[in-house]
């Protein structure tokens, strides 16, 4: 969280009722989970598809303990009706963010989030990472484990599978490590017991620079993939040059293969125009048969080795690269957009076998507003195949309702904050995805929004 600061303290002023949004096309129904909230994480239990877990930011309300908590949502009829529940804490930590979720095999849940005492913009914080789960289909959450506590910690990201040899369940947790505005590592945790304890942290990136914004991918057989971002600075007003790292285990983390890495390419902007909306731009990973990994992000449109800029816009596009060789080495990447009229940015993947599904933030329809779009990308012996873009929302949603926090602001972060990421799960033919919206009806705050959509409805084969 300490890349977006508290933006959302602002929207937290405004409590509203909820409505639910327009319908999407192909009768595909959005719902309104709650708001104000940004960054959703999207899961569906593999035993159990019709139950679904979607962990968000808190809404920077403080509850009846005083605090602001994660907010978790369960589904157990495929999405139709939903259970809050708020991801307890540990003393001294009161606020929680940055959350991710994942189901395992045998059905447990489990959540993981950053933590920090006195809130966001307290002289004298402490963070941790925290993770809880949930034996009982999301009905109720342990108290949390402390995997980490360390003032330099941000940006955790989680995935859960099976051990190697398939005996219980194996969680895993990756976070940035700051050293400085300009130096940053990946550091990584796991653990073998259920999250019951974790590990120590070990660094998976090196050298100098930014290893920031990492994101895994749990498979079968104790198989775990860990992506980031490098490069010699965070985004600016400039599109810093990057390249994606990755990093594979075949035996549940506990050892990890070289770093593989893709070529160099010119990343968005940290303050995007129109609007000034608030970027961080990562790879998204899913695991694939074998050792197949699929990978996405978003990075500006280039002429002649140089990055088009056009208004203060790079008009980002989404690309997707494969590796089958756990990570090691990337395919040329593919455009997965179908247009390059507006940017896009923020990309989720997710994958079975040499289907991959990909959802994205697109500014394509009024150059402004957002939608989400969603393509199908198949993998065939002549490489990756991305399908048609299908819009997922009828309505774009109007940044001018995102709050914003102007520039000299003490603490918090300027730009319009709507979230680092989406979440995004399939399982079988249908898919859950969840994304922040907004509505001019209620300005100030965001929303986030979840769909159950039919991978017929988007010309999958």
């Amino acid at each position: 969280m300490r890349l977006i600061s508290a933006l959302l303290l602002v929207a937290s002023l405004f409590g509203m009722p909820l409505a639910d949004a327009a319908p999407a096309p192909n009768a595909v129904p959005i719902v309104v989970l709650d708001r104000p909230r940004t960054e959703p994480s999207v899961a569906i239990d593999p035993r159990d598809p019709r139950i679904i877990a979607v962990a968000v930011n808190p809404t920077y309300r403080r509850n009846a303990l005083g605090e602001e908590p994660v907010g978790i949502f369960v589904s157990h009829d495929s999405g139709v009706s939903w259970t809050k529940h708020d991801a307890p804490l540990l003393p001294p930590y009161t606020t929680g963010s940055d959350p991710s979720v994942a189901f395992t095999p045998s059905g447990t849940l489990y959540v993981a989030y950053e933590a920090v005492s006195n809130g966001f913009c307290g002289s004298t914080n402490q963070t941790a990472v925290l993770v809880t789960r949930s034996i009982d289909q999301g009905r109720s959450f342990s108290r949390p484990t402390l995997v980490n506590s360390n003032p330099a910690n941000d940006k955790p990201y989680m995935a859960a599978g099976s051990a190697a040899g398939g005996h219980g369940d194996a969680v895993y947790v990756a976070w940035i490590r700051f050293q400085s505005d300009s130096a940053a590592q990946v550091v990584f945790s796991r653990s073998g017991n259920g999250g019951q304890t974790f590990s120590p942290p070990v660094p998976l990136s090196s050298g100098a620079g930014i290893h920031v914004a990492p994101q895994l991918a749990a498979a079968s057989g104790g198989r775990v993939y860990v992506g980031w971002v490098a490069g010699s600075a965070l985004p600016g007003t400039v599109p810093p040059r990057e390249w994606m790292e990755t990093r594979g285990s075949f035996d549940a983390g506990a050892h990890f293969g070289p770093v593989g890495r893709t070529a160099p390419f010119w990343g968005p902007l940290g303050l995007e125009q129109p609007g000034s909306l608030r970027l961080f731009n990562g790879p998204s990973l899913a695991a694939g048969g074998q050792h197949r990994v699929y990978m996405v992000w978003a990075q500006a449109q280039a002429a002649h080795g140089v990055p088009v800029i056009v208004a203060g816009a790079v008009r980002a596009t989404i690309v997707m690269s494969v590796s089958d060789d756990a990570g090691l080495h990337w395919a040329t990447p593919i455009a997965v957009n179908d247009s390059t009229k507006g940017d896009r940015f923020e990309p989720q993947v997710a994958a079975a076998g040499n289907t991959a599904l990909v959802a994205f933030y697109d500014r394509r329809r009024n150059g402004v507003d957002l939608d989400l779009e969603l393509s199908v990308v198949h993998k065939t012996a002549s490489g990756l195949h991305a399908g048609p873009n299908v819009r997922l929302t009828s309505l774009p949603a109007p940044i001018a309702a995102i709050p914003f926090i102007p520039p000299g602001s003490p603490c918090l972060a300027q730009g319009r904050f709507f979230g680092d990421y989406i979440g995004l799960a399939l399982h079988g033919t249908r898919a859950g995805v969840a994304w922040t919206g907004s509505t001019s009806t209620y300005r100030g705050q965001t929303d986030v929004r979840f769909a159950s959509v039919p991978l017929s409805a988007l010309g999958a084969r």
